[in-house]
């Protein structure tokens, strides 16, 4: 055990005893390790340590990661793989060690091309310019992989609507009013699946005082899966300080870093 294991382990014991206490199914809830500015070394440990647990919700279940800068997802990806799997003879053994990974910063236009097919889930999308670029990005792909020898199938790409629902001028997010005009933009676009919504809500200093915008969260969801007629599973909401309240309030998805790893790296520090 180190001090990284057993901060996961403290945090996974309170996200679990939140579960419980808004009524919900064990497992209801899908923690995102946040990793940005953390080694390969780090995410590695924290995988091995998921593996051997015998006991609990967890057991058996991938790590998920949490990236926001993409030059260093993209490296410590290949690096966590490669720490994961070396000496190891057992493919499937291997292949069951390798966690998940979210891109859940601000993502570029420019960019789309190294986010799609990359990660399982895009929680960043805030504009049709950015969805059409993951659209022109995936039928790229999609085509390159017909065009293979194995004639598979490339994966759509699953995203998160990201919605700033406290209007803060400084914060990406596509602003509430705009939300539904979004959500029909992006429909039919066929190499993308919209999964859900996101938020990163205003600072707060008082305990509890974020649980209003994780309700506005909820309360949008439910009436865009009415009027736009989609299904919208995942509520990405709640942080390190404020996750119990979120859970409370209906989130599927949760993003906790300094619970987890402690405080803050600087990038390249």
């Amino acid at each position: 055990m180190s001090e990284l294991t057993d901060r996961f382990d403290a945090l996974w014991e309170r996200l679990e005893r939140a579960v419980l206490r808004s009524g919900r199914a064990p497992g209801s809830v899908t923690l995102t390790a946040v990793s940005k500015t953390y080694g390969a070394d780090v995410a590695a440990e924290l995988v091995r340590h998921q593996r051997a647990r015998s006991s609990g919700a967890l057991c058996g279940e991938r790590v998920i990661f949490g990236e926001s800068y993409m030059q260093e997802a993209t490296a410590k990806m290949a690096q966590v793989a490669d720490l994961l799997t070396h000496g190891d003879t057992g493919q499937n053994r291997a292949a069951s060690l390798l966690p998940g990974w979210h891109f859940i910063g601000g993502l570029q236009r420019r960019k789309a091309g190294d986010a799609v097919g990359r990660f399982e889930l895009i929680h960043s999308l805030d504009s049709v310019k950015l969805a059409a670029a993951l659209q022109k990005a995936w039928e790229k792909q999609a085509e390159a992989t017909r065009s293979g020898a194995d004639g598979t199938e490339f994966a759509l790409q699953d995203v998160l609507v990201q919605v700033n629902v406290g209007r803060e001028t400084q914060k990406s997010g596509v602003d509430p009013d705009g939300l539904e005009d979004l959500l029909n933009a992006v429909a039919p676009m066929r190499g993308l699946r919209v999964r859900g919504l996101m938020c990163v809500p205003p600072a707060v200093q008082e305990s509890g005082a974020s649980r209003p915008w994780f309700i506005l969260l909820r309360h949008l969801r439910d009436e865009m899966e009415k009027r736009c007629g989609l299904v919208l599973p995942v509520l990405s909401m709640g942080m390190s300080d404020d996750f119990e309240e979120a859970v409370e309030e209906g989130a599927t998805l949760v993003r906790i870093g300094s619970l987890i790893f402690g405080p803050r790296r600087r990038p390249g520090g």
